[in-house]
């Protein structure tokens, strides 16, 4: 296994491909020095400008929009993002996990 794939699964749990993607970013490669002098309501701001430029530029290229929703937060932070650009009846979604967990009935309830 080359070392890229090894690091790719340590990153995120499984294993990923984005080399093509427009959106990949390598985290290691973000000089975190930069950031130094930012207090958390600086960096929480440009966390935003860059999550919402790139939902509006996903968007604009296609209007397919599924949702996989666990309940956990992750999954419900994208659904309300997502509402801050397009109408509800807009998104679908697909509870995923085991019927009767707590993550399963809060995904299936939004």
């Amino acid at each position: 296994m080359n070392l890229a794939k090894l690091n790719s699964f340590l990153h995120f749990g499984i294993f990923t491909d984005f080399s093509d993607s427009h959106f990949f970013m390598d985290y290691n490669k973000v000089k975190k020095e930069n950031y130094d002098s930012y207090d958390d309501s600086e960096i929480i701001d440009i966390f935003w400008k860059i999550f919402n430029n790139f939902v509006e530029q996903e968007l604009s290229s296609s209007r397919d929009i599924l949702v996989p929703l666990s309940g956990g937060f992750d999954s419900r932070f994208i659904v309300g993002s997502l509402l801050n650009f397009v109408n509800a009846n807009e998104i679908n979604t697909y509870t995923v996990g085991i019927p009767g967990t707590l993550d399963y009935e809060i995904g299936n309830k939004i």
